[in-house]
């Protein structure tokens, strides 16, 4: 069978230049590999930063109405602790102790520490039950606690928030990575090509090693 004129000739490929076509393909496909797991953590932290956010909202409006709560029962408090003082002074204990009976425990609590520093003797006392410990108010309370978990979600919101910035930042270096393996291929000279991808390989051990630092969801 006669030959082809048009047959292309085979060229043979040098023995260095199939050795970096190699591992130009081994250093493509593990940063590949590395910018889609970096891009899945972002991913998973972003959500876990929602989540943070979601719950902290919740709890944000559970302790605004607990607070708006105590400033009720505050006022109330004070209006029959007024009362209480006014019977006092005017030596009706009939009604004083009418009152008294009625004030919630916490008033109670406090009204009875308060008049153990007698305070109509005393000029050192404080000027009401308001102003020692003893006086509390449940929702008051629980609206610190929740004020507290609040606090404390948005910042282990801002920590996902910045994980996730960090695995963003991830797959733009493995996308250099990602130049440089495949440009070392497209130059002529050798020389040329073993330090483009020498450079991209020491961009990727670089970004390992810093990646494994990063917390993992």
């Amino acid at each position: 069978m006669k030959k082809s004129a048009f047959t292309i000739p085979r060229v043979e490929m040098h023995p260095w230049d199939r050795r970096i076509e190699i591992v130009s393909a081994i250093l493509m496909s593990i940063a590949t590999v590395s910018s889609a797991w970096c891009a899945y953590q972002s991913a998973r932290w972003g959500g876990e930063q929602a989540f943070y956010l979601s719950e902290a909202a919740g709890m944000g409006r559970e302790a605004s109405r607990n607070m708006v709560q105590a400033g009720q029962v505050e006022t109330l408090d004070a209006a029959m602790f007024m009362e209480y003082t006014r019977a006092l002074s005017e030596n009706n204990s009939e009604l004083a102790n009418f009152l008294y009976q009625r004030f919630r425990p916490g008033l109670k609590t406090a009204t009875d520490a308060w008049l153990a520093q007698k305070p109509f003797q005393n000029p050192d006392a404080p000027a009401s039950p308001f102003e020692i410990t003893e006086y509390n108010i449940a929702e008051q309370a629980e609206a610190e606690r929740l004020n507290e978990i609040v606090y404390n979600k948005v910042n282990e919101a801002r920590n996902a928030n910045k994980i996730s910035d960090n695995y963003i930042l991830f797959t733009v270096i493995f996308a250099s990575v990602l130049f440089f393996s495949g440009i070392s291929t497209k130059f002529q000279s050798r020389r040329l090509k073993v330090v483009i991808l020498a450079l991209g390989w020491i961009v990727y051990l670089s970004g390992v090693g810093w990646l494994v630092t990063l917390p993992i969801h």
